[in-house]
């Protein structure tokens, strides 16, 4: 499946392409300019898609449950991974981007947003400009800039998800009670990222003695590209406990365990391909990927080319 999202004259433009039934979509406008919209996927089956996005609305809303790993071939956020699970919540806006959304297999995901036109926004803000969180005034600019910010897991947010997700599927009709429920969503995730902004929160501390366990285990991790520890075993060989093991990885490093992982192994993969005379198969191979199509993939998010592309500009540089 490809999806398509973006603003035409105020009006959010929300289309699922061909390319699969994996996904049920259900949408209601709430009113021009602010669509609902509910992402829906069966255990059974697999949810990758492939996203566009030119002239985005703004989306607020969350993960009610499963998970998924969003990679960007373009825009700001090229080469960059997010991985959201259930309760996960938050504002997103990214004018030309793409990339690809990969959900984990064997679980149920659903996830319900409120899409929000630039001009809709504006409505309701142009009396609150000082009080308007400084991330979403970039995004509310003629030439806007990118937003993704990641809210607190919250009772209320989860319930008016669940309770949106509800009225979409069975009371299709009850529009004034989702345009309610709607607008309170953005108000709370909108106040959340302005207090955000006043407070910013302290980043946790790591101890010297965490601190060095943390990079022996990715020193760990990166021993065997075929064959990696899982976050038990590596947390376990690390001396450290998994929580301690998954929470130190993004202060310390910047990114997941398994964000950590991937960089590395796709890096060495460039690596090889520029340094070495291997074929594509023969790199995917040795850094532990069987399946040729998903290293194509990855590679692709991470450095905006195929591996079979980098190959032929390496060998039309040999003499």
């Amino acid at each position: 499946m490809k999806l398509y999202c973006g603003v035409r004259e105020s009006n959010v433009d929300y289309r699922p392409e061909t390319g699969g039934p994996q996904w049920q979509v259900i949408s209601a406008e709430l009113r021009p300019g602010m669509l609902c919209v509910a992402s829906r996927l069966d255990a059974a089956k697999s949810g990758s898609f492939d996203f566009e996005i030119e002239n985005p609305p703004v989306h607020f809303g969350g993960i009610l449950h499963g998970s998924n790993r969003c990679s960007y071939s373009s825009g700001q956020l090229k080469g960059h991974e997010v991985v959201r699970t259930g309760g996960d919540n938050g504002i997103v806006c990214l004018p030309k981007t793409t990339g690809r959304v990969e959900c984990a297999p064997g679980e149920d995901a659903c996830v319900v947003t409120v899409l929000v036109s630039p001009n809709v926004l504006r409505h309701y803000l142009d009396d609150a400009k000082e009080q308007t969180p400084q991330p979403l005034r970039r995004v509310l600019r003629p030439y806007p800039e990118q937003l993704l910010w990641r809210g607190r897991r919250n009772a209320r947010k989860t319930y008016l998800l669940g309770a949106l997700l509800e009225t979409l599927r069975h009371r299709p009709a009850w529009r004034l009670m989702q345009e309610s429920m709607a607008l309170e969503l953005v108000a709370l995730q909108l106040e959340e990222c302005r207090e955000e902004q006043r407070h910013p929160p302290t980043p946790p501390r790591i101890s010297k003695g965490d601190e060095e366990r943390l990079r022996e285990a990715k020193r760990l991790l990166l021993l065997d590209l075929e064959h990696p520890p899982s976050i038990s075993q590596l947390a376990r060989l690390a001396g450290l406990s998994e929580k301690k093991l998954k929470a130190g990885f993004p202060v310390l490093f910047g990114d997941t365990v398994y964000g950590c992982f991937r960089a590395h192994r796709l890096n060495h993969a460039r690596r090889l391909i520029e340094e070495d005379r291997l074929s594509v198969s023969e790199v995917a191979y040795s850094i532990g990927y069987l399946n040729l199509s998903h290293f194509s993939q990855a590679f692709r998010v991470r450095f905006g080319m195929n591996p079979s592309e980098l190959l032929r500009r390496r060998s039309e540089k040999l003499p």
